[in-house]
């Protein structure tokens, strides 16, 4: 799992505050625990930081060079945590 959130920084780079809500597309990489099989299906929540809450979930295939990407993951001022796990 990875926590995620958006802040705005200056043209100085001070930052200024949590951004509006935001939908990104995230590829995991570089993962330390955790192994992806290309062809495999893997499993996806997208939980509320702030209450806890379930705001999202789906499953998504790894492509043949063993990656995978979650797209329209939505990232709300609060922050939001990317739980990823193989499907049974």
């Amino acid at each position: 799992s990875i926590s995620l959130y958006s802040v705005e920084y200056d043209p100085y780079g001070t930052q200024l505050g949590t951004c509006a809500d935001k939908t990104v597309d995230i590829t995991p990489r570089r993962l330390q625990h955790f192994q992806v099989i290309p062809g495999k299906e893997y499993v996806w929540e997208n939980i509320s930081i702030g209450d806890g809450r379930v705001v999202d979930s789906g499953r998504v295939t790894a492509d043949e060079d063993g990656l995978v990407t979650i797209v329209n993951f939505l990232i709300t001022a609060e922050g939001n945590r990317l739980v990823l796990m193989p499907a049974k």
